[in-house]
């Protein structure tokens, strides 16, 4: 995992505990509520989120790996579920297959899947974003240093192996060697050198950490830090918010206002359902309150 570096939003500048519990409470409201206005209103605070980070071009890049993912469960449930009663399309008798038939309840379900999907891994890429490594360990390593730091290496070996190959395969280009020409066994024996030179780089990369771990005296005595990080208002704000916004999830499923039927035919959408989401949206929007009142008001930036 890469170090970020030090940016403007507010976001960047949380204590690492606001931010895991920011980021913990959207991925399980997400996955909790069925309501379409629930997860229509989540991935829309998501979306602001990711626009307000200035990440919409890598957001992109990594949401089109999603489509076929959103193809399958989209064909899946309007194809092949034929229980919903608001009937848009009826085929002929298909041998083997039947009749295809196509329901609004297909529709809307399969539409809501794919939203609730985007958003869990949007919020994957905003932790991603937000988070540093260091900040990971120094929250997790009262549990166990030893087990987060294996987990911390193991997460940057992959993009660190991907770079190597990559780097790696432009050299070859550069001297001459196009991998992509032949049928497929020729590309796999052109790419086996490349493997094997990555691997290579993997072990000595992993004997520099090794050594380097040794020559700090790493294991040796108690842990120590080089920086600890205060909590500010800011951070006391947004984690009060957060747990505001649990506590309004939990009423909203001790009312029943985030009950939802998709099948056998779609339930009417309240007016407490929206007003609920509203108020539910302002509190996990609260970040974005404040990184507009820091930009706004130099003072009020000193103060949280």
């Amino acid at each position: 995992m890469r170090r970020i570096s030090k940016k403007e939003h507010i976001l960047y500048s949380l204590h690492h505990s606001a931010k895991i519990y920011f980021l913990l409470s959207v991925l399980t409201m997400t996955m909790f509520f069925s309501h379409p206005i629930n997860t229509v209103g989540l991935f829309l605070v998501v979306l602001n989120l990711i626009i307000q980070l200035k990440m919409m071009t890598m957001w992109i890049k990594s949401i089109k790996y999603l489509l076929y993912l959103s193809v399958l469960i989209f064909v899946v449930n309007v194809l092949f579920v034929n229980t919903g009663v608001t009937v848009l399309y009826r085929s002929e008798v298909i041998p083997i297959i039947g009749s295809i038939q196509i329901s609004l309840e297909s529709l809307v379900y399969s539409l809501m899947m794919i939203i609730k999907l985007i958003t869990v891994v949007s919020v994957f890429i905003i932790g991603n974003e937000i988070m540093d490594s260091d900040q990971s360990i120094k929250m997790f390593a009262r549990w166990g240093r030893k087990p987060v730091l294996m987990i911390i290496l193991s997460t940057r070996l992959y993009p660190l192996m991907k770079c190597d190959y990559e780097r790696i395969a432009q050299i070859q280009r550069n001297r001459g060697l196009n991998i992509n020409e032949g049928n497929i066994i020729q590309k796999v024996k052109k790419r086996v050198p490349l493997i094997n030179t990555t691997l290579l780089s993997s072990l000595e990369r992993a004997f520099e950490i090794a050594e380097s771990m040794h020559a700090r005296g790493y294991g040796i005595g108690k842990g120590s830090l080089y920086k600890n990080t205060k909590k500010r208002p800011r951070d006391y704000i947004v984690t009060l918010s957060i747990f505001c916004a649990m506590g309004l999830m939990l009423v909203i499923y001790l009312m029943k206002i985030s009950r939802y039927n998709y099948y056998p035919k779609l339930s009417l959408i309240s007016m407490e359902s929206i007003m609920f989401q509203i108020a539910l949206s302002v509190l996990l929007l609260v970040p974005l309150f404040l990184d507009w009142g820091m930009k706004k008001w130099q003072r009020f930036r000193l103060k949280i």
